[in-house]
């Protein structure tokens, strides 16, 4: 991403706002070089300076060409705000609050996230902002299109195959706990390494749980577990180790609501536990959108050790 800064430029003139609403009409830089009578690199030239001069890409680069940012979205709403791009008034657009707002935000959300995290961020949400709304899908492999479109504003998760143009930051490290009915005939108060092999497993086989890590750690140790059930979602796992003498090797965070619950106990692994990173991530489009950075601000502050952007 590159460097933005502040610096206005003296005037804004009608040459400026048609390259804008060409663009945003087109979203392809050559096909507006006739209808603005610049060429190419004049018209990226003015671009690039708009952009400086409101500290915003306004346009980024996707699979679907040139599209606008929230910012551009609300210069381009209405006339009062074409004259505030003319007049380089910038504060009154990139006003949130919380308080007021009635928003939806759209936050694509691993299984575990979903379970472990969204109900203490609809609390802080609850408190903060009592009017917004929230969207939650899975995660899959139509993450990375959704947060570029603007169908989600942000994703949460382990790891995301995601190329240039997005950011990411770091909410914390995560690692594995083992979860057992509380009256399980063999396993009490402690796991050894002989009984986490003998005993049978079930296991969540979805998106962004990281158990590769796991199993390469048991492998690294010359261990195993016999999963013998494998079950598509988080949503039936209480009730089958409530029910079973199976044992489930799951995040701890996930651990440590599953086990509020009186029939499940939670007991540490008999392995040193492999940590991983749990992050949110989001496109470049909203980097700088008031709102989706509250956002991101409050989820890091209700989860977060401390993070860094990149």
């Amino acid at each position: 991403m590159e460097k933005t800064g502040s610096t206005p430029m003296s005037s804004i003139d009608a040459l400026d706002l048609r390259i804008l609403r060409e663009l945003y009409r087109t979203h392809n830089i050559s096909a507006i070089v006739d209808r603005i009578g610049l060429s190419q690199p004049s018209i990226s030239i003015r671009l690039r300076t708009l952009r400086l001069h409101f500290d915003d890409a306004l346009f980024v680069r996707t699979g679907e060409g040139m599209m606008p940012t929230p910012l551009m979205d609300e210069l381009w709403a209405s006339l009062e705000s074409a004259l505030d791009l003319l007049e380089g008034r910038r504060g009154d657009l990139k006003r949130f609050s919380p308080a007021t707002s009635s928003r939806t935000f759209r936050m694509v959300m691993t299984n575990v996230a979903q379970v472990a995290m969204l109900p203490a961020l609809l609390n802080r949400l609850n408190m903060t902002a009592p009017h917004v709304k929230v969207d939650a899908f899975d995660l899959g492999t139509g993450t990375a299109r959704m947060l570029e479109s603007g169908e989600a504003d942000l994703a949460v998760g382990f790891t995301l195959d995601l190329q240039s143009g997005y950011y990411e930051q770091t909410l914390f490290m995560e690692s594995y706990q083992c979860l057992a009915r509380a009256d399980h005939p063999r396993v009490r108060d402690r796991l050894t390494k002989t009984l986490f092999q003998e005993e049978d497993h079930v296991q969540v086989a979805i998106p962004g749980t990281g158990y590769w890590m796991f199993d390469k750690a048991l492998e690294d140790l010359n261990m195993r577990r016999n999963v013998t059930v494998r079950i598509p979602s988080f949503l039936a796992l209480p009730q089958v180790i409530m029910s079973t003498d199976l044992l489930a090797v799951v995040p701890a965070r996930l651990g440590g609501v599953l086990s509020s619950m009186p029939a499940i106990r939670a007991l540490e692994l008999p392995i040193p536990s492999p940590r991983y990173q749990v992050k949110q991530f989001w496109h470049e489009r909203f980097h700088r959108d008031p709102a989706s950075r509250w956002l991101r601000q409050l989820i890091s502050e209700t989860f977060s050790v401390p993070g860094s952007v990149g």
